[in-house]
């Protein structure tokens, strides 16, 4: 049975959401009546028992199977009517009035019949319940999975409604996956090339691009299941390259309903409340589509892709909410690229169709789109398979370069394509990180200072000094002009905190450092780091080192993490 055939809560019936709530804390002992006449729980109001209410009246909400905490808020799962979409919906005050007189049978003593009178919820407790902070008996719900998904012990949820492990609810149709309990590598060969055909005639710059694509529809199929995930940036030099029907093809295996662009803004304060606001509903795809300029790195889009949940408070609730940032995020323009911290965060997979006219392009296979569609499980199966593949075969042979903050997707989405013989999708990553203005403009920097002064200590006014004098004609004195411009001049002020702003960051082997403790005289030194490289390291062997351990992995980017700048 689809799940459009019957009523959307039809999957968490309230028996199976009774096995999943937790014991009522101790010190409380709440007994829910039941009304004879309607079968419903009754809560008798009363006063002086305030608590025991409140605590009655959200255990009966525990028991409807449809309603949860989400990001610390009251919440169910609807699906719009009008896309199709499935999200997690905070539940408003009056809906919860209402939600309540349906579950519960509330009544008051009524001394003049001296009996127990039907009444409406009192708004005080209604009030009370919705403004808590604390649940102590509803269920947690941290997302929702529109397919089968991999628990943290990599065993395959393969059920629809809510799973108390996870804290996921699943709305899909169980039965259209059929991924193999124990695929082998030639299981998973062929799960390549039934994702390989749906990509085949989009025009890639190079084979890891063709890798990024495929490692971003791994990612869309089991996002659920990972903490963290890089951005992808579909990126183009013309317009017509097919950036979009690459970024719907991809969405495709994260939902089954059409994913609607999101405007990009650079206002770090508008991006904030932008993203909380989507994050609430759990969506399955975030798409920045059409993007004009760069993407310009913000605290909140930042903390987005690489950490599991962020805080923020949500506008026309006095509350902070904790959304999971359980969504993949897909950039597309022509000519753009991720700038300054958000270099390494965001893959980006190129196009180029390598003629004048993209748009005049004739295809193969141009109804792939719908052909996907009409059969997603198909794919969705089929990216699950590869994925499974090599968790079965023990995770072993494939040794490449860790990627800060996103090893869980290195193992579950980069590993395979490389253990089935793909190029390297991060590749374009280490290419990113090169090419970065800020980091391009630091090389420069390094590799002029090494030059004139070599690694003494030196005063900036020294370096300001020398710059006037050599009159601008030398790289490096451009450099400093870029990094410290006041008024046409080198400032030695600006040029301080630049020097302050990168010191320690690692470019090329080089990284400036302070040197004396002098407030009246600070000079900086560059040192010398030959040890340390950022160029991607891979290898594919057929049995890894007895002394190998990802543990033991030394990450180049693990250092620059921390560091300011990236």
């Amino acid at each position: 049975m689809m799940l459009n055939d019957a009523p959307l809560f039809a999957l968490a019936s309230p028996d199976n959401a009774m096995e999943i709530l937790p014991n009522s804390p101790d010190g409380l002992n709440i007994t829910v009546k039941t009304d004879i006449t309607d079968n419903l729980p009754v809560i008798e109001v009363s006063a002086g028992n305030l608590h025991n209410i409140v605590d009655q009246a959200e255990k009966t909400l525990s028991q409807s199977g449809r309603h949860f905490q989400a990001s610390g808020l009251l919440a169910t799962v609807q699906t719009c009517p009008t896309s199709g979409e499935t999200a997690i919906v905070p539940v408003s005050q009056p809906s919860l009035m209402r939600d309540l007189s349906r579950l519960a049978a509330w009544k008051r003593f009524d001394k003049r019949k001296d009996a127990f009178v039907a009444i409406d919820p009192p708004e005080k407790y209604v009030r009370i319940l919705f403004a808590s902070t604390d649940y102590k008996h509803l269920p947690i719900l941290r997302g929702i999975a529109r397919q089968p998904y991999l628990r943290p012990d990599f065993s395959l949820v393969t059920e629809a409604g809510y799973d108390a492990e996870t804290a996921r609810y699943g709305v899909f149709n169980a039965a259209e996956y059929t991924v193999p309990a124990n695929p082998t590598m030639d299981n998973a060969k062929s799960a390549l090339a039934v994702l390989s055909e749906v990509i085949e005639e989009c025009a890639f710059d190079a084979e890891c691009d063709r890798a990024a694509a495929l490692a971003a529809m791994l990612t869309a199929a089991t996002r659920p299941s990972l903490r963290t995930a890089p951005a992808f940036l579909i990126n183009a030099h013309v317009q017509g390259s097919g950036k979009s029907f690459l970024a719907r093809l991809i969405a495709s295996l994260s939902t089954p309903q059409s994913v609607p662009a999101t405007a990009f803004t650079n206002d770090s304060d508008e991006m904030r409340k932008l993203l909380i606001a989507l994050l609430l509903k759990s969506p399955a795809v975030i798409n920045f589509d059409d993007m004009s300029g760069d993407i310009v790195p913000s605290e909140t889009l930042k903390a987005v892709i690489t950490e599991a949940f962020i805080c923020g408070r949500l506008l026309g609730v006095s509350k902070d909410v904790i959304c999971s940032t359980c969504a993949l995020i897909l950039f597309s323009g022509n000519n753009i690229e991720a700038i300054k911290d958000m270099a390494r965060r965001v893959l980006c997979i190129q196009l180029d169709p390598r003629c004048e006219t993209p748009t005049a392009r004739e295809f193969k296979r141009p109804n792939i789109e719908m052909e996907l569609q009409g059969n997603r499980a198909k794919y969705v199966t089929a990216a699950l398979t590869i994925i499974r593949a090599w968790i079965v075969s023990g995770r072993q042979g494939v040794n490449c370069t860790p990627l800060a903050s996103f090893s869980e997707w290195t193992e579950l989405c980069r590993k395979p394509l490389i253990w089935l013989g793909m190029a390297d999708p991060a590749q374009r990553f280490y290419e990113q990180l090169k090419s970065d203005p800020a980091a391009e403009l630091l090389g420069r920097v390094l590799l002029g200072w090494k030059n004139q002064f070599g690694t003494s200590p030196t005063l900036v006014r020294d370096v300001v000094i020398w710059a006037s004098q050599t009159g601008r004609t030398s790289d490096f004195a451009d450099a400093l002009m870029e990094a410290a411009e006041k008024q046409g001049t080198i400032d030695p002020r600006k040029l301080g905190c630049w020097l302050k702003k990168h010191a320690g960051r690692i470019f090329d082997g080089m990284k400036f450092i302070k040197h004396g403790d002098s407030r009246d005289r600070v000079e900086w030194k560059l040192q010398i780091e030959p040890s340390l490289s950022v160029a991607p390291v891979l290898t594919v062997i057929d049995q890894p080192p007895a002394e190998f351990s990802s543990n033991e992995t030394v990450d180049p980017l693990a250092a620059l993490d921390a560091m300011e700048g990236f």
